[in-house]
């Protein structure tokens, strides 16, 4: 995950392969896409959207996008899960997008997305064995309490995250 997440950093291009982060409520899923990387990528850099977010037509926050994170992530809550995951695995192998805005045409937009699904389901989706888009972090099964001195001392020690990664 480091060396995939320090890859992104130094050279913002998409890498190809997401990964799939999971586990009970309280294993940091939150904090490591509030507390890290939005602030290390910046927020026009990232977005989070819901599997529903995904079905919608409109993507124009996409064209900036570094950083996508799928949260909750549960395929088989779409309404076509299916065509959903097709839909996922081309937003994270495909260099090009078709992006859209409200009241606007389809323009065709590089894309530089990389793909974090965090669920707390077990099932969060569908990965076929062979399937090499898909990087499944050990399930986390022990929830952390970090203390507002934590999530501060996260906040201190990111320009020394960022220098790491870099």
């Amino acid at each position: 995950f480091l060396n995939w997440l320090a890859t992104i950093f130094q050279t913002r291009t998409k890498i190809g392969t997401a990964w799939v982060l999971h586990g009970v409520q309280g294993t940091g899923k939150g904090v490591l896409y509030h507390q890290i990387l939005v602030p290390l990528f910046g927020l026009r850099h990232c977005v989070s959207k819901s599997i529903s977010g995904i079905e919608e037509q409109f993507n124009a926050d996409m064209e900036e996008c570094i950083i996508f994170n799928v949260d909750e992530a549960r395929v088989d809550d779409s309404l076509q899960a299916k065509r959903t995951v097709n839909k996922l695995k081309n937003m994270i192998t495909e260099p090009v997008l078709a992006i859209r805005a409200m009241r606007a045409n389809a323009v065709q937009a590089r894309n530089y997305s990389n793909f974090i699904f965090t669920s707390n389901d077990y099932d969060a989706l569908a990965i076929d064995p062979t399937d090499r888009r898909f990087n499944v972090a050990p399930r986390q099964e022990t929830a952390i309490e970090l203390s507002e001195a934590e999530v501060a001392a996260i906040r201190s020690e990111l320009s020394q995250f960022a220098g790491f990664l870099r």
